[in-house]
């Protein structure tokens, strides 16, 4: 397999990634985050594909509201499952709150799930 075929995933990305600890959302702990989505280890078996939700993050600014929907799932092991969401209806402001927690989150800075 080529180098190309290899990281297919990571051309395919819309915004670069940034690696989060310890932030967690209504779905489970969130793994990695960019502007469009994140990716998060469910804690159970995820929801299915189009599932839409809404969660609450505290972070360093403040409390954000954001709903996104399950655009990917794939299971990871014995009962461990990843899950891609798409972020929806995100305003200006709630995109600098979002770049601000996964600077903090890349930081390895302290977040705690509010919902």
């Amino acid at each position: 397999m080529s180098y190309r075929e290899q990281h297919r995933e990571d051309q395919q990305r819309r915004h670069g990634r940034v690696v989060c600890q310890d932030i967690d959302c209504t779905l489970g702990e969130i793994l990695d985050i960019s502007a469009s989505g994140m990716r998060v280890r469910c804690g159970s078996k995820p929801p299915p594909l189009g599932f839409e939700f809404t969660t609450n993050v505290d972070g360093l600014d403040g409390e954000i509201t954001f709903s996104g929907v399950v655009v990917w799932t794939r299971r990871c092991g014995f009962l461990r499952f990843e899950a891609g969401i798409e972020f929806r209806n995100l305003t200006e402001a709630m995109r600098k709150t979002l770049a601000t927690l996964a600077r903090a989150g890349a930081q390895n800075e302290s977040f705690r799930n509010v919902a």
